[in-house]
């Protein structure tokens, strides 16, 4: 039996449907440039923390941060090569690797089925403070 098997069956974390609403106010009503997720009690991942259209990146980056350990959607604009204005929507997991190996292994095994309710395919991990950078996003969203 597969390790990652093994998490599925065991880790007993659910995916609030509240995490669905909060990510349509980022992605669709585009009410809010940013959503936070975590998990609590050790059951359900559920919203956390949002920001409103006028927050940045940096303000994204703090929150995540002071979340740890925690994954988060930012609506990212930028300008392409010509010019044009672009904007993703990145899901972002920041679990440090300081963290202890069980809360690790709760947030890995978490990861999929929210990525999955959200209908994200893509994520960028981030494991430091230093991995958290804009630098990062660039490279994820302007291949």
């Amino acid at each position: 039996v597969s390790v990652l098997y093994w998490l599925k069956m065991n880790i007993g974390v659910t995916v609030s449907d509240a995490c669905q609403a909060a990510f349509k106010d980022v992605n669709l009503a585009r009410k809010n440039r940013f959503q936070i997720f975590q998990i609590e009690n050790k059951k359900e991942v559920v919203p956390k923390q949002f920001g409103d259209r006028a927050a940045t990146l940096e303000d994204f980056f703090k929150v995540l941060i002071e979340n740890t350990p925690a994954y988060g959607v930012f609506d990212y604009e930028w300008k392409d090569n010509d010019g044009c204005q672009k904007s993703k929507v990145v899901f972002v997991s920041y679990v440090p690797d300081t963290l202890k190996p069980m809360d690790k292994m709760m947030y890995a095994g978490s990861k999929a089925p929210l990525m999955q309710a959200l209908q994200i395919s893509q994520d960028i991990h981030m494991a430091s403070p230093g991995d958290v950078t804009e630098e990062n996003i660039k490279k994820h969203v302007c291949k």
